[in-house]
């Protein structure tokens, strides 16, 4: 599990960022069947992100530790589309909503893109 608070380049929104959503299932009926669905969309707050992945905030209660289900997260800020997939690792139920840590997928393009972004935000 690579979520780390401490992180160097963990930036956290002075005010949460709206996106959204999706889950992405795998279909695992048949082994050799890689297909996978997409639910439609739901909202969320992004509250804070790093290169190895966020914390966000939605209204749904989403199931922890589903071995078949990734989830999908978009959101635009400073003029560029951030996008980022991976697995959900905690979640804190809160006043109407839950609070969600997701550990981003290895890729290193997608870790160069969140690395850029965050300095360009961070002013550096």
């Amino acid at each position: 599990m690579r979520y780390n608070r401490q992180e160097p380049l963990r930036y956290t929104f002075a005010k949460p960022i709206e996106g959204d959503f999706t889950i992405i299932i795998n279909d695992h009926n048949d082994p050799e069947d890689q297909t996978q669905h997409k639910t439609g969309s739901g909202r969320l707050e992004v509250i804070d992100l790093s290169p190895g992945g966020m914390r966000f905030a939605t209204e749904l209660d989403l199931p922890l530790n589903e071995k078949d289900f990734l989830i999908e997260v978009s959101f635009r800020f400073v003029e560029e589309d951030v996008k980022m997939v991976g697995n959900l690792v905690w979640k804190k139920e809160k006043v109407k909503r839950f609070e969600y840590g997701l550990d981003a997928l290895e890729d290193d393009n997608k870790d160069n893109q969140i690395m850029s972004f965050l300095k360009k935000i961070h002013g550096g």
